[in-house]
């Protein structure tokens, strides 16, 4: 009974030593976007420039005093500064996303993808792909209220997932969406005033997938069990 009772404490204390070594792992790196897939075919231009600068897509001509419409995205890093850095299951920004909206015409731009490469470069080297799609709801201007000419951006899918391998654990690495308040509320969307600019920032979470227990394991503690029952029962008889 005792040695049933001491192999099981093992395997619980075992699977306890390897989740805290895991969860006290620490990742960095770096995140580039990029605007790919525009839904338009005028009155737009796509300068993706992270590497260095900022991915940006700006469309219409802009009306007398005003600017032209700007969507632009800058990577943690990307410009060779400083990166990101996370523990496991923190939330940590990945980039910064902005958006200018003026008062435009001669454009047909109805949104496009926003394709972020997101780099770890320590401990480990791993480069993953994600991709958010962003449409944008023109108003038509006509009520003289800057709030309610607002145009919205808004993010019609994205926030994915990706999993890799460190030092045998498996993590999962995810993008959550774009936020303003530190990563506690994710937004769908962006409804900016007339001639004004408004920004959030893109953030992700690295997390520690589910430890499956090997094959066979079940049926190892279930017989374990079923042998201490047995023991104790003859021990009643006896």
């Amino acid at each position: 009974m005792v040695r049933n009772k001491t192999f099981l404490g093992a395997l619980a204390l075992g699977a306890l030593a390897f989740s805290g070594l895991a969860n006290a792992a620490t990742f960095s790196g770096t995140a580039t976007g990029a605007w790919t897939n525009p839904d338009g075919t005028f009155g737009y231009a796509i300068n993706n420039a992270d590497a260095g600068g900022t991915a940006d897509v700006t469309w219409g001509t802009p009306i007398s005093g005003s600017t032209d419409n700007l969507w632009s995205f800058d990577g943690a890093g990307s410009d060779g500064g400083a990166g990101w850095t996370a523990g496991v299951g923190s939330v940590f920004s990945v980039g910064d996303f902005s958006y200018r909206n003026g008062s435009v015409t001669s454009t047909n731009f109805a949104g496009a993808d926003l394709s972020v490469t997101l780099a770890i470069t320590s401990p480990l080297s791993v480069t993953e792909l994600f991709s958010f799609e962003f449409d944008v709801i023109n108003t038509p201007n006509n009520t003289g209220d800057p709030v309610l000419d607002g145009d919205i951006a808004s993010i019609v899918s994205g926030a994915s997932s990706q999993t890799f391998t460190y030092l045998g654990d498996k993590y999962t690495l995810n993008l959550l969406g774009f936020s303003s308040d530190g990563g506690s509320t994710i937004v769908s969307g962006f409804n900016v005033p007339e001639n004004a600019t408004a920004g959030a920032s893109l953030y992700g979470k690295i997390t520690l997938a589910p430890i499956p227990l090997p094959a066979g394991a079940p049926l190892l503690l279930t017989g374990v069990a079923g042998f201490a029952w047995l023991r104790r029962r003859k021990a009643k008889k006896a």
